[in-house]
């Protein structure tokens, strides 16, 4: 699974939708991270997230902020969930953000 990155304050570019695109093709699985999600206000992320349908984007992106935190465990469990289904394995019983217990 590739991680595609982009600022929340920003719509993301042909750029970043022509690496998509390429990723796609060769069969790779795409999450698009949006970051800084806790500087836009209300209207900003409503019009963010009318963006990311209209894009066809919606059910792989996840908002988040390092800062408070916000969508972080979220993007841990979907990246948990690739890596699983990748190698095969059970669905984890571990709660993700925690420590494995030994």
């Amino acid at each position: 699974m590739t991680l595609i990155l982009c600022d929340s304050a920003r719509w993301p570019g042909e750029e970043e939708a022509a690496i998509e695109q390429i990723l796609l093709e060769k069969g790779s699985k795409c999450q698009w991270v949006f970051t800084r999600w806790d500087r836009l206000n209300q209207k900003e992320k409503a019009r963010a997230r009318k963006r990311w349908k209209e894009m066809g984007i919606a059910s792989q992106a996840v908002a988040v902020s390092s800062t408070k935190g916000t969508g972080l465990n979220e993007l841990r469990k979907r990246i948990q969930r690739t890596v699983e289904d990748f190698y095969g394995l059970p669905a984890s019983t571990v709660k993700t953000g925690q420590e494995p217990a030994s």
